[in-house]
């Protein structure tokens, strides 16, 4: 799509966002079912937090990227895209970006939180929400300044430091004279406040004397899995929270500080634990940077017919003659430019030849548990997974999928089950798979049915694949009122 686009790739997400399911049809009428008149009565719950100010750049590779504590990232707050690629070439490919998040309480309510350029306010703040009693799910001012920053670690930092504690006294003066611990391996914020409310367990450690509680001079440490001892995400009873990359911004934000003015809707009560990270090396990681949300309901209920996106305003240098597409067998959403020039090569844009840049899910969350091990409706690159529009799939005498056997009839298979670009499906292992890419939109730079969100409700119909005259998106043409079958992945 042509001119100045914005486009989302999000996932389907769950019951009180602990366990996957899947969403009903639920289409708010207007917006009195948003949330968006509702500021009245959340107003005496906020906690008066200003927003974030705190960022950091992260230039570990060949990607130089802004990073805010505010839930929003790659520009600069003012008119500049800080996503530069190479770096120290100028150039840059995003411009701006969050995460949004939607879904309904016990009363039907839509609650909402998300980003855009903060032109008309924000949904998040800096910090922590108490975990239990009369003040669950809110936060104070004071704790929203005192989260206002990133915590910056590196994975060397940590090899260093364990490595000079493990050493015994004549090493240390031969291989680390004058060495000090670092200051953010000293201030990590493993704990909350629990005094205040605030959960005892913050940000990830290793607990090197198993005495449940954060000391360096005991040897602990920020948790990277330094010797491998962590099943690889593929089994939720496994899962443990530790640092990713080799260098690593952790900061906490949520969406109660305040009234929620960029998009009106109702607060949700969520606390988000978000890392960002990059690996240092030879090869295409080079070039990419990742983000990891552990993203915790606090509230008293439910969140129903909840839906999670990565918002994205993706500018490939000149920002006017760019093109969206999604490769739906990998998740995988992204932008081009419509010609073999981008802009004449000066300043941010490419010239010659441009790349390409995008925004991909490695891991979604869990599904529900269904005691199965549910099999792809995919075709693979090795052609393991076949024919399954017609109820057969290649299998081994595993029941694996196997290029060299024989053909068996097997369940037919739906695809709006998330198994289309998901993890962990047909791989022998029951209950553990995980969700993808479900739907992947665009909207423009402007005003009407396919233009910028303003209220709550248009924000939750864009995360749910309907424009914002609550018309389903199509495939064919534009995607508004084509006339073809109902899409969820816009330009596939």
């Amino acid at each position: 799509m042509k001119n100045k686009v914005r486009f989302l790739i999000f996932l389907l997400w769950g019951s009180g966002l602990v366990n996957i399911i899947q969403a009903k049809n639920y289409i708010p009428e207007n917006d009195s079912t948003s949330g968006t008149g509702s500021n009245k009565s959340i107003r005496s719950m906020t906690a008066g937090c200003i927003p974030a100010s705190g960022s950091f750049e992260i230039d570990l590779n060949n990607v130089r990227a802004l990073i805010h504590t505010g839930g929003d990232m790659w520009w600069d707050l003012m008119d500049d895209p800080k996503y530069e690629i190479p770096k120290n070439s100028g150039k840059t490919a995003l411009f701006c970006g969050s995460i949004w998040i939607g879904g309904t309480d016990v009363n039907g309510q839509l609650r909402l939180c998300a980003l855009e350029f903060r032109s008309r306010g924000v949904d998040y703040w800096p910090g922590p929400l108490v975990v239990s009693g009369p003040n669950r799910a809110n936060v104070t001012a004071d704790v929203c300044v005192e989260y206002d920053r990133h915590f910056v670690i590196e994975r060397d930092e940590v090899v260093k430091f364990r490595t000079w504690y493990n050493a015994d006294a004549e090493t240390r003066a031969k291989d680390f004279s004058g060495y000090s611990v670092p200051e953010i391996i000293q201030e990590w914020p493993a704990h909350g406040d629990v005094s205040q409310g605030y959960d005892y367990h913050l940000a990830p450690f290793f607990d090197n004397d198993g005495d449940d509680f954060y000391n360096y001079n005991n040897g602990d440490y920020p948790f990277y899995d330094l010797d491998g001892i962590v099943d690889c995400g593929t089994t939720r009873e496994l899962r443990r929270v530790r640092l990713y990359g080799d260098k690593t911004l952790w900061w906490v934000y949520n969406d109660k500080g305040n009234i929620h003015t960029e998009t009106g809707g109702a607060a949700i009560g969520m606390e988000i634990r978000a890392q960002y990270f990059a690996f240092s090396t030879n090869d295409e990681l080079n070039n990419m940077t990742f983000g990891n949300y552990e993203i915790i309901n606090r509230s008293t209920y439910t969140l129903e017919n909840c839906y999670f996106g990565i918002w994205t305003d993706a500018d490939m240098g000149l920002y006017s003659d760019d093109y969206v597409g999604t490769d739906v067998s990998k998740g995988l959403g992204y932008l081009y430019n419509g010609d073999e020039m981008d802009g004449d090569g000066n300043g941010n844009t490419y010239g010659k030849q441009p790349p390409a840049v995008g925004i991909d899910f490695f891991e979604g969350p869990y599904q529900d548990e269904d005691g199965k091990d549910n099999l792809s409706s995919w075709i693979t690159e090795d052609k393991s997974v076949l024919d399954c529009e017609y109820g057969y799939a290649r299998r081994n005498e595993l029941g694996q999928p196997d290029i060299n056997g024989e053909y068996q009839q097997v369940d037919v298979i739906d695809l709006t089950e998330g198994n289309i670009n998901g993890l962990n499906f047909g791989d022998g292992r029951v209950d553990n798979e995980r969700w993808g890419m479900r739907r992947f939109i665009y909207f423009n730079n402007s005003t009407g049915p396919m233009g910028d969100p303003t209220t709550a409700v248009q924000f939750y119909y864009y995360l749910r694949g309907y424009w914002k005259d609550g018309t389903r998106m199509q495939y064919g043409g534009t995607g508004h009122l084509s006339g073809g079958p109902e899409a969820d992945f816009m330009f596939p």
